[in-house]
C-alpha cells in the first residue's frame, strides 16, 4: 500500500511550490530502484478539474510500484505567491526544481502531462530545464493560441451575465493591453503571460521532441473504429510516418470522457488504466 507524504521546497527567493508525493510500498529499502512520475498541471480551471484525475492516477501508479509527485506552480492551489507575480518562466523554473527534487532518489523520471502541461513540459525538455525517457500527454495542446482564445470567450460570457452587453474580442484583447492583465473566471493573467503562451505550437517543436525522449500522445473523446480524427489536426501525415516518430511517439485514442471539460467532477477510468499500462510496461 503506497503512503502519501507533503512538503514545500524552494523554487526560487520568491516562492516555495507545493508537494504531494506518493511513494509506493517498500521503497525505504531502495530508493533509487524506484522510478519516479512526475504530474505536470494544466492551466487556471483545468486544473481544478484534473485535481480528482490527478490523485487517482498517482495512487494507482504508487500502489503498481511508481514514485509520483503532483506539485501545484508558484501562485497557484497551496503553492504561495499569488497568480499574477509569476511568469511562464517561473512555472519552467518550477518543473525543474520539482525534476531535481526527484532526482535526489531515482536517476529514471518520466511525466505526465495535461493540456496546458504539454507546451510547457515540451519546452522545459528542450530547453534543457528537465530530462526524461518518456512523457506521457494527456489531451496535449497543441498550441497555446487555443488556450487563450478560450480564456477570452470567457471573459466575453461573463461581461455578458453581468450587465448582459455584448462586447468583442477585439475589446478584450485592448482591455488586456490597457490594464496590463486579463481577469477571466476569476484567475489574473498578465499580458506576458498571455503573450507568451499565444506563441506555443506544439507541432513546431515535435520533431525536436520526439529526437531526445519518447511521447505517448492520449486523446479523449468518442471515436468509431477506424477513424483518425484523434489525430492531432496541427500535424501533416508525414510528421507522423516518418522514421523518427514511429520509434518515439504512440498515438492512443481513448473512448472515455473529456474530464478536464466538465463542470462536475468527472473520472476517466480508460484513461487511467491506459496511463498504467504504459508507465508499468512499457
Amino acid at each position: 500500500m503506497y503512503t502519501t507524504e507533503y512538503q514545500y521546497i524552494q523554487a526560487s527567493q520568491k516562492s516555495q511550490i507545493f508537494l504531494a508525493r506518493y511513494l509506493p510500498a517498500g521503497h525505504e529499502a531502495s530508493p533509487d530502484k524506484v522510478k519516479a512520475v512526475i504530474l505536470v498541471p494544466p492551466f487556471a480551471e483545468e486544473m481544478n478539474r484534473s485535481k480528482r484525475m490527478y490523485v487517482l492516477c498517482a495512487r494507482l501508479l504508487a500502489n503498481a510500484g511508481i514514485h509520483v509527485i503532483c506539485f501545484d506552480y508558484s501562485g497557484t492551489g497551496d503553492s504561495s505567491g499569488e497568480w499574477g507575480q509569476f511568469s511562464y518562466q517561473d512555472w519552467i523554473n518550477d518543473l525543474k526544481a520539482v525534476y531535481e527534487y526527484a532526482l535526489k532518489t531515482t536517476a529514471d523520471v518520466d511525466f505526465i502531462a495535461l493540456r496546458f502541461g504539454a507546451l510547457l513540459l515540451t519546452d522545459a525538455i528542450l530547453g534543457k530545464f528537465v530530462n526524461a525517457n518518456k512523457c506521457i500527454f494527456w489531451d496535449p495542446l497543441e498550441s497555446g493560441e487555443v488556450l487563450t482564445r478560450q480564456l477570452v470567450r470567457m471573459k466575453i460570457a461573463a461581461a455578458m451575465a453581468d450587465n448582459s452587453k455584448k462586447i468583442s474580442s477585439q475589446e478584450v484583447m485592448q482591455s488586456i493591453r490597457d490594464a496590463g492583465y486579463l481577469e477571466s473566471a476569476g484567475y489574473h493573467i498578465t499580458q506576458a503571460m498571455f503573450d507568451e503562451i499565444s506563441t506555443k505550437k506544439l507541432a513546431d517543436n515535435i520533431s525536436n521532441l520526439l529526437a531526445v525522449v519518447s511521447v505517448h500522445w492520449m486523446t479523449s473523446g468518442k471515436f468509431k473504429v477506424g477513424e483518425n480524427k484523434w489525430l492531432a489536426n496541427s500535424f501533416k501525415s508525414d510528421d507522423l510516418n516518418s522514421e523518427l516518430a514511429e520509434k518515439s511517439i504512440s498515438m492512443h485514442p481513448v473512448n472515455d470522457v473529456k474530464f478536464w471539460m466538465q463542470q462536475e467532477v468527472t473520472i476517466s477510468p480508460k484513461l487511467l488504466q491506459l496511463t498504467k499500462q504504459v508507465c508499468v510496461n512499457d
